[in-house]
């Protein structure tokens, strides 16, 4: 069983969020886990597991929780109570498989005056200062009867309290010896300072173990029983590996109505000052290789938390699902290609336009690309095609959907003919690159994304079928469908023409079939808009 530990010197920085959002995912990958809330303090994880559990809150009921499991067993028989563990867990099950299941051991009920009488119990405090070998040994059992919980976890994931002292040394040092840490901090200063205290405490206990089981093993070599009864009664605890996470870092600042997109550069400005101030660079932490994750603020989770990839269902298109699949696929490397499997349905997104004051399309870059005309110079153009074809043709046949298919057959002839000449260019212009070399298709396509993308249309990538003349085009941010309701006219069939036609460039060929449905555009509330494409002739 592996055992990840979720800290961070300062509250507020998502790291709880995370702890539970690591056991969804694995949870959703067919993974067992169980989840530990060891912030007695400001214990949360039932409500954030709410999301995948709704009875979670009231299911937490007295006694039931670690808090009273430690007392208790500070106060009866430790064999007996420890032999217990299965009856404060809950159960949170993967409705998508039988495999998968969190088991979830609370802190306790917050909401009962006799939860907060416990944790303030001497008795309990007293257990966490690691007075005797006998606690030490009494939270080695905890960690020991978990791996045996049935379904047996492959992750025991523990959200360890925030600051320090002994609360948070339990789950940082003890039951996170030779395991791992996941060090969460935020840019202000005092969590910065205080992150980088943590960061060299954590550090100098891998080095004080190092040298700990060095002399161990010189004890043993020489026979020194005595020496070996020392070491033994002191010993070392600490972290195997550190994952250090920048979080909630913002996106985007409110210039009055307008919105100023931070830039990479600024954005790596903040990262490297960040990993300056936390002594990465010092020539005591460069030995260590630590790697500093960036976890982006989400807007959403302000208005309501929730899981951006939930147990079962879709997973949200966000730059933080970016920034969590790369730290888990850190912390859990074996399910690294599982995890870039959710990654297909991502973008990581900037915005290419932003829609403010009445519609205007503005570059967030710097409110300038496309601001000289609106939305609606775009969309009343092809609003107007659409509907003088539709009732024209629903004048003559009183048919709506052959109605509906003329419309949309007239935007596609339309993007046809907006392509013409840049579909020419993309078969050769874009193809060539120096010293008279040429790209290949899938290269010529992904370097026309990367051109479109600039334009304003919104954001293309292609994802290609094993065949390589086949996949989708995938367009986030797209501009015809920017402030639409759901039941408005849609107007993709005009960008279904137009890759179409660049398409038909790039392979050199007319026998190219482009689809899109309203089941996959973003219209209809979907992250990106999908046509699908096929250049095979089959």
């Amino acid at each position: 069983m592996k055992v990840i530990a979720f800290y961070s010197f300062k509250g507020g920085t998502g790291r709880s969020l995370a702890a539970a959002q690591l056991a969804v995912v694995l949870a959703r990958l067919g993974v067992s886990v169980c989840l530990w809330d060891f912030d007695f303090q400001a214990p949360s994880l039932q409500y954030k597991l709410a999301n995948a559990r709704k009875d979670m809150p009231k299911r937490v009921s007295r006694g039931r929780g670690a808090a009273s499991y430690i007392l208790e067993a500070v106060k009866a028989s430790e064999k007996e109570k420890l032999s217990s563990l299965r009856q404060i867990s809950i159960l949170v099950p993967n409705p998508d498989t039988e495999n998968g299941n969190i088991l979830f051991v609370p802190a306790g009920d917050i909401e009962d005056r006799e939860y907060w009488a416990t944790v303030t119990n001497v008795s309990f405090q007293n257990r966490f200062r690691l007075a005797g070998e006998d606690d030490i040994e009494f939270f080695e059992k905890m960690k020991t009867l978990t791996g045996r919980l049935d379904p047996a976890p492959e992750f025991l994931i523990i959200d360890a309290r925030s600051g320090a002292g002994e609360f948070p040394g339990i789950g940082t040092r003890l039951l996170a010896d030779d395991e791992t840490i996941v060090l969460f901090t935020g840019t202000s200063p005092d969590s910065v300072v205080g992150t980088k205290g943590m960061l060299n405490t954590f550090v100098q206990a891998q080095k004080d173990k190092a040298e700990w089981i060095g002399n161990l093993e010189k004890a043993k070599a020489k026979g020194d029983e005595k020496e070996v009864v020392i070491l033994g009664e002191n010993r070392v605890f600490a972290p195997k590996h550190i994952s250090l996470v920048l979080s909630r870092l913002p996106q985007y600042q409110a210039q009055g109505s307008q919105f100023h997109w931070y830039t990479d550069d600024e954005l790596g400005r903040v990262t490297r000052r960040t990993a300056e101030d936390l002594g990465m660079t010092s020539p005591a932490l460069l030995p260590v290789g630590l790697k500093m994750f960036i976890l982006y603020s989400e807007p959403s989770l302000l208005m309501e938390e929730h899981f951006v990839i939930p147990l079962s269902g879709e997973v949200e298109q966000c730059p933080l699902t970016v920034g969590y699949l790369s730290l888990f696929s850190d912390l859990a490397p074996k399910y690294e290609a599982d995890f870039l499997g959710l990654k297909p349905a991502i973008e990581e997104l900037r915005p290419y336009f932003v829609v403010v004051d009445e519609g205007r399309l503005v570059n967030p870059e710097d409110q300038s690309w496309n601001v000289a005309f609106r939305r609606d110079t775009i969309t009343s153009t092809f609003d107007r095609l659409y509907q003088e074809i539709y009732e024209r043709e629903y004048s003559r046949t009183k048919d709506k959907k052959l109605a509906t298919k003329a419309a949309a057959d007239a935007l596609f002839e339309t993007g046809v003919s907006a392509a013409e000449e840049f579909g020419s260019y993309a078969g050769t212009g874009l193809r060539e690159v120096a010293d008279g070399q040429t790209l290949s298709d899938e290269e010529t396509i992904r370097k026309w994304c990367e051109f479109d993308s600039r334009v304003g249309f919104g954001k293309f990538r292609a994802v290609f079928d094993a065949k390589g003349r086949s996949g989708e085009i995938r367009l986030v941010n797209n501009f015809l469908t920017a402030n639409r309701a759901p039941e408005e006219a849609n107007l993709c069939s005009f960008m279904t023409g137009y890759i179409t036609r660049v398409l038909q460039g790039i392979y050199d060929t007319e026998n190219v079939k482009v689809e899109h449905s309203p089941e996959n555009c973003s219209q209809q509330g979907k992250p990106a808009c999908v046509f699908r494409f096929n250049a095979t002739g089959e």
